[in-house]
């Protein structure tokens, strides 16, 4: 994440000279973004599978601890039957250290899969907030992205405005305007020269057709 942050900022340190040339690498940043989505899916996976396991954990813990209550009861129990005699001292207390032998296990046992809980939730914890940090990042950079597109399309827009500018402000230009405004006036006086030689030929057809008739 790290290399990321300083290489978009060793792009926005460097746009002004780049945008000179148009050569901004738009294709390497948007495949680096792409990688990082494609990473903090595959990490979702694993953030997925260390909460089952911290879920488990937890169960486990509750289960063992469950358990060793349950031992502690069973040698109360037998320890009652002995002072009852319905089951021998002797008898009564090898069952009742057995069971709390057990409750001791279970103990041991829970105390195990809790510190595994809070091991597999301080790991999610850690990358569930590493998650969000790449993807605020991501954001970020996406929105810089798009400034970056439209610097682009705005600078490539006035590069070619400026090159129509010049062409329309070359002497080449100048030069094919004027001929092209010469041979328009060449045309109309053309025109104009069929009109008035029409209207002299209209003008002796007339007077010759008026002396026919006299």
């Amino acid at each position: 994440m790290n290399f990321f942050k300083r290489f978009f900022k060793n792009i926005e340190t460097k746009t002004n000279s780049i945008l000179d040339n148009l050569e901004i690498p738009i294709s390497f940043i948007e495949e680096s973004i792409k990688n990082l989505k494609s990473e903090i899916k595959k990490n979702r996976e694993v953030l997925a599978e260390i909460k089952a396991l911290s879920i488990r954990a937890k169960n486990e813990a509750e289960k063992f601890k469950k358990n060793s209550y349950d031992y502690e009861q069973k040698a109360t129990l037998i320890l009652q039957k002995g002072q009852q005699k319905t089951l021998s001292i002797i008898k009564a207390d090898q069952l009742a250290v057995e069971a709390l032998q057990k409750k001791a296990l279970q103990i041991k046992l829970s105390k195990k899969a809790k510190s595994e809980h809070n091991h597999f939730e301080k790991k999610y914890t850690q990358l569930n907030k590493n998650i969000y940090i790449i993807k605020s990042t991501i954001s970020k950079w996406e929105n810089k992205l798009k400034i970056l597109n439209g610097r682009i399309k705005i600078s490539t827009a006035t590069k070619n405005l400026n090159k129509q500018l010049a062409l329309l402000n070359s002497n080449n230009t100048i030069t094919l305007l004027n001929k092209l405004r010469d041979e328009v006036i060449q045309e109309e006086a053309l025109f104009k020269s069929y009109q008035d030689l029409n209207k002299v030929h209209y003008t002796i057809n007339l007077d010759n057709n008026l002396k026919a008739n006299h």
